[in-house]
């Protein structure tokens, strides 16, 4: 291809780091042209490729050029601090990522996250086949394939170790605090089991079929994502049961910014709140430790002692 057929190739990757506060002229671009891709063309010329280019929503700007973005940096900032401070992926990974995300912001944004390179390493996990991973379930998911997943731990050496197999029917991938799921169900069982991917050695995609999620009894009549998610913070399996909390009232946003509103108000007075919902058990007993001192379990009963088996397990280690 001739050099000239490139140009508004050219202009465009001139334009990348550019935006409605930070524009070039088209004396710099004549300039950078010049400069980066040993092109020579008249303002004229110029003008006429920055039309076609403004008329296909490329670039906008006439005293000043800059190039239209489909993220804003506040939006590509907010991704790259999620991948920055989360667990998703591998450190390596993670630093290629931000530096990819970097490049589809403007210089300014560059100016904003330069400290992330001073920052110290952030725990992330140690899983290197992460991507491999999530781009077999993805694939089985798509096609309906069970698959077969070796799972891993780490040893006191701090390296991860294969620890078994099982073959499971993959549903869906999800995110919760900063580490990927696999909601699943496990051959045999009759309930959903949430498996982390960052525990996943290898995956192994089957030609058998998944079973569907409406054969287990407890979704019969369809299965909702949102509701599953809210009622399993954690991601702990099993099935959810309505629960009595009485909160201190002072302290229901704790518990909304855990499980949202899906809950009934069921007695109020100036202190606390009695309020009823439907939630995992067992997550809930390790949120209720969470935040002993501001909640109680009235029921079910089952989890009550649960909660106060476990609290006296923890006094008699202190006491002793």
């Amino acid at each position: 291809m001739r050099k000239n057929g490139l140009i508004p190739v050219y202009i465009l990757k001139i334009l990348s780091q550019t935006d409605a506060s930070h524009r070039l002229t088209q004396k710099d671009l004549l300039q950078l042209l010049h400069e980066k891709y040993d092109v020579k063309i008249s303002r004229g010329t110029l003008g006429s490729y920055l039309h076609e280019l403004r008329q296909a929503h490329y670039v906008s700007g006439e005293r000043g050029i800059y190039r239209n973005r489909d993220l804003s940096d506040e939006e590509i900032r907010i991704v790259i601090d999620s991948v920055l401070f989360g667990h998703l992926l591998p450190q390596d990974q993670a630093k290629a990522l931000i530096g990819k995300l970097q490049s589809l912001g403007s210089l300014a944004l560059e100016r904003k996250v330069r400290a992330i390179h001073e920052l110290p390493d952030i725990n992330h996990n140690n899983n290197e086949h992460l991507y491999e991973i999530m781009e077999a379930l993805d694939e089985a998911i798509e096609n309906h394939k069970r698959v077969r997943i070796t799972s891993c731990r780490y040893g006191i050496d701090k390296q991860l170790h294969e620890t078994s197999t099982r073959i499971v029917d993959p549903y869906y991938i999800v995110s919760d605090l900063s580490r990927f799921y696999l909601i699943c169900h496990n051959d045999g069982s009759d309930d959903l089991g949430n498996r982390r991917l960052d525990r996943m050695a290898k995956v192994e995609i089957l030609e058998e079929g998944c079973v569907s999620i409406r054969t287990l009894s407890s979704y019969a009549h369809g299965f909702d994502l949102g509701d599953y998610m809210r009622e399993h913070i954690y991601m702990f399996a099993g099935e959810s049961e309505t629960c009595q909390l009485k909160i201190v009232k002072d302290h229901i946003g704790d518990f909304i910014d855990w499980y949202g509103t899906s809950f009934h108000v069921m007695e109020e007075d100036e202190e606390y709140v009695l309020i009823s919902a439907k939630i995992n058990t067992q997550a809930l007993y390790y949120w209720v430790l969470q935040y002993g001192e501001m909640v109680e379990v009235l029921s079910p009963l089952s989890l009550r002692e649960k909660v106060k088996a476990g609290l006296m397990r923890m006094l008699a280690r202190y006491q002793a």
